[in-house]
């Protein structure tokens, strides 16, 4: 095992959410008028509550998770069940924002969203070179084309 990680709830996740709701409702507010305006406006409330039901969901979702040296990943899920090892598919890597996708033991997909406040600093640099890592260490191994190797 390479790494370890137990992700948090973000609040830096649920407070962008919320922003992005609230440029939804000024947008709706100067826009629209009467019965289209309470329309969109009930939309943006139930987006809203879905939003943060899914941002503490996605932190959730995964309980803990092992990387290996081989790029794959064994991980348990909130009702505690193990899944894996399996590849991650590779979504965002950035400073403020990781996302990546695990194999469901059943054959569906988990993505899984860590904004930096879900980790310790030091985890969260670690799972980024992790992830960068196994990407091209993937890529090599389907291709045969090794960077590094001229």
């Amino acid at each position: 095992m390479i790494l370890h990680i137990e992700p948090k709830p973000s609040a830096t996740l649920a407070a962008g959410l919320t922003l992005l709701h609230i440029a939804a409702m000024a947008s709706a507010w100067v826009s629209l008028v009467n019965w289209a305006l309470a329309l969109v406006m009930t939309g943006i409330v139930l987006s809203e509550a879905a939003a943060l039901l899914g941002a503490r969901r996605i932190c959730a979702g995964l309980v803990t998770m092992e990387m290996n040296e081989r790029g794959q990943v064994t991980w348990v899920d909130s009702s505690q069940r193990r899944h894996g090892p399996g590849p991650v598919r590779v979504g965002l890597i950035a400073p403020w924002l990781v996302t990546f996708a695990v194999e469901r033991s059943g054959g569906s997909t988990q993505w899984v969203v860590l904004p930096p406040d879900a980790l310790a600093h030091d985890q969260f640099r670690r799972l980024r070179v992790w992830l960068r890592w196994s990407s091209t260490a993937a890529s090599v191994r389907a291709t045969g084309n090794n960077p590094f190797s001229k």
